[in-house]
C-alpha cells in the first residue's frame, strides 16, 4: 500500500524559556586531532579522552580532547600549562562527576593529581606528591595485591615488589598502568573511578578474542570471521570500557606521531570508527613581505608547499617549489637560490598583516590591534577551511564535516549554522582589512528547538498516520514544523 500525504499529527510544544545560560552559548568547533603524540586516552562507556603533551618555552603544554564515543564528534578541548612537561601520563574520568584525573609523572621529582573540570577545563584541585612517597603507597599496594593474590611464599612476594618498585623507577607510570596498579592506588586514595582494563597480548569478550599482532595490528576474531584494525601505536595501551562493549587504541606510527588517530571497535556490534584525524602541520613560511598569497610548508606531508590566497580566502594549491613557482612572487632566496623558510612572524607588504604558524593552522592577525582575523586550516585529504574569531568560514566543497558546534555537553553539526555562517563573502571582508564588530558572532546565535519524535505505529494499516513529537523551545523560538517521507517534505505547519 502506498502512503498518502494524510497524516493526523500530535504535537507536544514545551516552553522553555532562557534554557541557554552564558555558559551554554553555542561555539564552533574545528574537529582536529592533537598536534602531537597521544600519551594516554580512556573512556566512561560514552566519551573518550585523549592527551597530548609537549614542551612549550620550558613548560609542559597539554591538551586534553574530549570525544563523543558514538558519533566520533569532538565535544571538548582543554588546554593546560604546566611548570614542567612530564614523561608520562594517565587520565581517567571520576563517577559521579563532570571531572577527569590526570596524573603527570616527572621521574625522580614526584606525581601531580590534577582535577579538571571538563565544563570550563580549568584545573580545579591539584596535588603534588614526592617521588618517594608516591613509591612506598605503591609499595604496600604490590605487596597487598601479591599477597592476596599469588599462592607464592612471602620472600617471593618482597622479591617482585621490589622488581616492580625498580620498574617504576626506571620507566614511571608506564610500567604500572597495564597492571591497574595505578587504578588501586588512586582508589585507596579515595577517588572514584570509570576504571578500564588494558589490553596486554589477548583479551576476550565472551566469544570475540581481541589479540595483538606482531605487525602491530589489532586481530578480532569474531564468529563472522577476522577483522584486523590499523597498526597501533606501543603506547598507550589499548583499553577496553569498563562495559566491555568497546576497545579504544589509538592508530599511528612512530615517524609521524602526530599523524595518530583514534580507533573506536564497538565488540558486539562488529562496528569500527576512527576519528581524531589530524590537519597537515603547516610548520613553516616562506620569509618575506606576502602580497596577495601566504605560503606554508611541511616537512613531514609530502615535503611541499601550501598555497594560500588571501584575496579569495581560498586554498589555492600544494606542491614542490617547480611545481608552484607562478605563486612564489615573494620570498627571500638565500646565497644558493633556494626559499628562505621561516617559524618567525612574516608581515604582509602594506604591513597591515601579520601571519605566524601555530601547531596546526596558519593565523593572520592584524598589525594595528595584534586582534586574530582569521585561520587557514588544511586537512590531509586536501580539505580546507578559512575561519574568523566570529565564526564566519570559507570552506572546500567537504570541508564543513570538520566543523561542530558545541552547545553546553551537546554537539551538532554544521549544519543548523551553515546559512548565518558560509559567507565567503565577510571572510574576504575581513581578510581586506574590515572589521566585522557590526556583524553577529556564533555566541549570539539562539540554539534552535530540540525536536524529538515521541511515537510512531509500529504497522500502517491505512493512509492515515499518527505521529507524536515534542518540541522544546531552547531560546530560538519555534518557526514552521516539516515533517518529511524518504526526504521529501509531506507536511508544513
Amino acid at each position: 500500500m502506498q502512503l498518502r500525504q494524510k497524516l493526523i499529527i500530535i504535537i507536544l510544544l514545551i516552553l522553555i524559556n532562557n534554557l541557554l545560560t552564558a555558559a551554554e552559548n553555542p561555539e564552533i568547533i574545528v574537529q582536529i586531532g592533537h598536534s602531537s603524540s597521544i600519551k594516554a586516552i580512556t573512556s566512561d562507556g560514552y566519551k573518550i579522552a585523549s592527551v597530548s603533551s609537549d614542551d612549550w618555552k620550558g613548560k609542559g603544554n597539554i591538551q586534553i580532547k574530549i570525544w563523543d564515543i558514538s558519533t566520533g564528534r569532538l565535544q571538548k578541548e582543554i588546554n593546560i600549562i604546566e611548570e614542567t612537561n612530564f614523561d608520562n601520563i594517565a587520565i581517567f574520568f571520576l563517577k559521579d562527576q563532570n571531572e577527569l584525573l590526570l596524573l603527570g609523572d616527572k621521574r625522580k621529582i614526584g606525581i601531580s593529581f590534577l582535577t579538571i573540570d571538563i565544563e570550563s577545563g580549568s584545573v580545579v584541585r591539584k596535588l603534588q606528591m614526592p617521588y618517594e612517597d608516591f613509591l612506598k603507597k605503591l609499595e604496600e599496594i604490590i605487596r597487598v595485591k601479591y599477597i592476596k593474590e599469588s599462592s607464592l611464599p612471602i620472600e617471593s612476594v618482597f622479591y617482585l615488589t621490589s622488581e616492580k618498585i625498580k620498574m617504576v623507577r626506571d620507566f614511571g607510570l608506564v610500567m604500572i598502568l597495564h597492571e591497574k596498579l595505578i587504578e588501586d592506588f588512586l582508589v585507596s586514595m579515595g577517588h572514584k573511578l570509570f576504571a578500564v582494563d588494558y589490553l596486554k597480548s589477548e583479551y576476550r569478550f565472551g566469544d570475540i578474542v581481541v589479540s595483538k599482532m606482531e605487525s602491530k595490528n589489532l586481530k578480532i576474531k569474531t564468529s563472522s570471521g577476522l577483522v584486523e584494525l590499523s597498526p597501533i601505536s606501543v603506547f598507550p595501551l589499548p583499553i577496553i570500557t569498563f562495559d566491555k562493549r568497546y576497545l579504544i587504541a589509538v592508530s599511528g606510527d612512530s615517524d609521524r606521531l602526530y599523524r595518530q588517530k583514534i580507533v573506536c571497535y564497538e565488540v558486539v556490534a562488529n562496528e569500527k570508527k576512527e576519528f581524531g584525524d589530524s590537519a597537515i602541520r603547516q610548520e613553516w613560511l616562506l620569509k618575506g613581505d606576502f602580497d596577495k598569497y601566504l605560503v606554508s610548508y611541511d616537512y613531514f606531508d609530502n615535503t611541499s608547499f601550501s598555497v594560500w590566497d588571501i584575496e579569495n580566502a581560498s586554498y589555492v594549491s600544494s606542491g614542490k617549489a617547480n611545481e608552484i613557482l607562478k605563486y612564489l612572487k615573494f620570498g627571500e632566496k638565500d646565497d644558493k637560490g633556494n626559499f628562505i623558510l621561516t617559524q618567525k612572524i612574516v608581515k604582509s607588504k602594506n604591513q597591515k598583516f601579520s601571519a605566524r604558524v601555530l601547531p596546526l593552522h596558519i593565523a593572520l592577525y592584524n598589525e594595528k590591534d595584534k586582534k586574530e582575523i582569521a585561520k587557514f586550516i588544511l586537512f590531509r585529504d586536501f580539505e580546507w577551511i578559512v575561519i574568523t574569531p566570529e565564526g564566519y568560514y570559507n570552506a572546500s566543497p567537504n570541508g564543513e564535516k570538520y566543523l561542530n558546534v558545541r552547545v553546553g555537553n551537546n554537539v551538532y553539526s554544521i549544519e543548523n549554522y551553515r546559512e548565518a555562517f558560509y559567507r565567503p563573502d565577510l571572510v574576504k571582508l575581513a581578510l581586506s582589512g574590515h572589521s566585522l564588530k557590526d556583524y553577529k558572532t556564533i555566541a549570539d546565535v539562539k540554539q534552535p528547538p530540540l525536536v524529538e519524535i515521541i511515537d510512531t505505529p509500529k504497522e500502517v494499516s491505512s493512509d492515515e498516520v499518527k505521529v507524536t513529537l515534542r518540541l522544546i523551545d531552547t531560546g530560538g523560538g519555534i518557526g514552521d514544523i516539516r515533517l518529511y517521507l524518504n526526504e521529501s517534505a509531506i507536511l508544513l505547519d
